[in-house]
């Protein structure tokens, strides 16, 4: 048992398992988007999010911009794919500012 432990904390199997999830999600985003594993387990990803954690955050936290930021990206990233749908994701949540005016349109292109 404790063998087995010490083998899962080493460095070498943690970098192992980086690598190969890298390999399957480098190997995902070279297929269709809508064959893409990577595409459907983002999307329910934020389907969990919108579920169970935005009912408490949505106190604090409103976006400004229609479709929402979470819906735009799932969006993107199945028109896109997880790489360049992801990043136009991630580019849609930095252009977020105080100075958007709450419902500003910004559909996926």
């Amino acid at each position: 048992m404790s063998s087995l432990r010490n083998r899962l904390l080493r460095p070498e199997t943690w970098l192992a398992a980086l690598v190969l999830l890298a390999l399957l999600v480098g190997m995902d985003a070279l297929r269709p988007p809508q064959s893409q594993v990577s595409v459907r387990v983002f999307a329910a990803s934020v389907e969990g999010y919108h579920r169970y954690l935005h009912p408490v955050t949505s106190r604090w936290v409103r976006c400004r911009y229609s479709p929402t930021c979470s819906a735009y990206a799932v969006q993107a990233v199945e028109k896109y794919g997880i790489v360049k749908g992801g990043w136009m994701g991630v580019q849609r949540i930095a252009r977020c500012r105080a100075s958007v005016p709450m419902g500003t349109l910004d559909p996926v292109p």
